[in-house]
């Protein structure tokens, strides 16, 4: 059974980027897939054969690919390619990807080691004024833990703001409702070796950049972009093994 996954080491976020075409360069380039807010999207002009693509500089090992913020609908034809070339041809891998609402994920078995990947979209049937809509990109490898959690708590956050006049108005700042997430792992449950690549994960996302954690891997709907909410913080048993617990904000 695979355990609690983080997805840290984002190469596409340091990828050079082409897209087929840009909405607006302004508004929606292709360089909105490598921001940190899911939110701010690239924009195709189109809805028939338009792709993006990540040059990575050199072969990587990627396992993970993660598409945040889609305007996907059922029957679009949406593929991931990895290949050698800039054109996508010959591909190495070429996968069709299953339409998810929002979120999509794909995990490949063992590492696909490309320079060039690519997502190509088409919408047969379009209508005109139909276009293509990615928020974030996720292309790399994943850490995984020896154990499973054994306790999690969500908590759902309004930070919205309310008053009340002096006449008995209500006046509020309404604000993005987000979620909390806190993961526990029981005493001796983390091993030694492990403290190795989580310190270099804690090194690269620090308090500031989001990352992805997957607690129930191959359960899209476990896949959560988040950001951490406090310093990570081990609490030994014996020698070699340690306890541990996460604390994480869904990031917007």
């Amino acid at each position: 059974m695979a355990n609690f996954r983080i997805l840290w080491n984002n190469y596409w976020d340091t990828a050079t980027l082409t897209a087929s075409s840009e909405a607006d360069p302004y508004d929606y380039p292709a360089e909105n897939t490598q921001h940190i807010w899911r939110k701010r999207t690239w924009r195709t002009q189109g809805y028939s054969s338009e792709k993006i693509t990540g040059d990575l500089g050199s072969a990587k090992d990627v396992y993970y690919v993660v598409i945040e913020n889609h305007n996907f609908v059922s029957g679009d034809d949406i593929h991931v390619i990895g290949s050698s070339s800039p054109t996508g041809s010959p591909a190495g891998i070429d996968i069709t990807l299953p339409i998810t609402s929002d979120r999509i994920v794909h995990r490949f078995d063992s590492p696909e080691t490309y320079r060039y990947w690519i997502i190509t979209l088409d919408r047969p049937g379009g209508a005109s004024g139909d276009y293509f809509e990615i928020g974030r990109i996720y292309v790399g490898p994943y850490f995984e833990f020896w154990h499973q959690f054994r306790r999690k708590k969500p908590k759902f956050v309004d930070p919205s703001q309310v008053d009340e006049t002096e006449d008995n108005q209500v006046v509020a700042d309404e604000r993005d409702r987000y979620r909390v997430f806190y993961f526990e792992w029981s005493p001796g449950a983390v091993k030694e070796s492990e403290l190795s690549d989580l310190y270099t994960i804690y090194q690269e996302v620090g308090l500031i950049k989001p990352f992805w954690i997957y607690y129930r891997p191959h359960d899209y709907t476990t896949l959560f972009y988040v950001r951490n909410m406090a310093e990570w913080e081990f609490d030994p048993l014996v020698i070699d093994y340690y306890g541990f617990s996460l604390t994480l904000k869904e990031e917007k």
